[in-house]
């Protein structure tokens, strides 16, 4: 593989030479760089040399640079593997260094902090990931019982205990959502003009919407009167309604 790539390596160095020696002779002539990079388009191909890059080059001979070879250039020393355990050990102590802390630590530049934390040690820098809350020790226990006694009921009486099961929940509802920025998605010709859309927030106005449900469907959606407090009074008319509904 090493044998391979630095074969690639001397092949591309050897073209580039003979690119830069046209870009030399022609340019000694009087031609402009963009008919340069066309003539060089034509013989060499479109992906061999940037038009920018002609111009570079024009720019350097017009400097008195005769030279059309790369000159020697003095490799920087490779990485210590000592390093790479040690830079290891310093990111699982803190997650969340950054890689200026590591340059600052180990007296090394960035590029070379960057290949040993990505390509090396294969770390890549992501979020946290969010969950609904952080539950105490009693929250815990009180769900752990909870489920366990689900799974010995079902154990015991099969799956016909969960046509009693019914479960609650509750959420906000607005009286009108913005569309989202997927929703609002058409189809474009390059051609067509741009397609704006103005900010919206949501509606201030909302009610709190409660719904109970079962293994068959829904039994109960009530929505909160405005302006209702939610107490243990609204709680229990909620409850009463839920038994009638069953």
């Amino acid at each position: 593989m090493v044998v391979v790539a630095a074969a690639a390596r001397a092949c591309a160095a050897e073209k580039q030479e003979k690119v830069k020696s046209v870009i030399r002779f022609l340019w000694t002539k009087g031609t402009a760089p963009i008919e340069i990079h066309h003539e060089i388009q034509a013989v060499y191909g479109s992906n061999v040399v940037a038009v920018k890059h002609v111009r570079k080059w024009c720019w350097e001979f017009r400097g008195c640079c005769v030279r059309v070879t790369d000159e020697q250039r003095c490799r920087c020393p490779s990485t210590s593997p000592d390093l790479v355990p040690a830079i290891e050990e310093s990111g699982c102590a803190n997650r969340r260094v950054l890689l200026k802390g590591l340059e600052e630590q180990f007296n090394l530049s960035h590029g070379t902090i960057w290949d040993i934390v990505h390509d090396h040690l294969g770390y890549r820098k992501v979020c946290n990931r969010r969950v609904p809350r952080q539950l105490i020790e009693d929250p815990r226990k009180n769900r752990t019982s909870a489920s366990l006694s689900h799974l010995f009921r079902v154990n015991d009486h099969g799956e016909d205990i969960l046509e009693h099961v019914i479960t609650g929940d509750e959420t906000w509802v607005h009286q009108y959502c913005p569309e989202t920025k997927a929703q609002s998605m058409a189809w474009k010709h390059p051609g067509s003009p741009t397609i704006k859309k103005f900010k919206t927030s949501t509606s201030s106005g909302k009610l709190t919407s409660t719904v109970f449900w079962d293994m068959h469907g829904v039994l109960l959606l009530h929505f909160s009167p405005p302006n209702e407090t939610d107490n243990s009074a609204a709680y229990q008319a909620t409850l009463k309604k839920l038994k009638r509904a069953i």
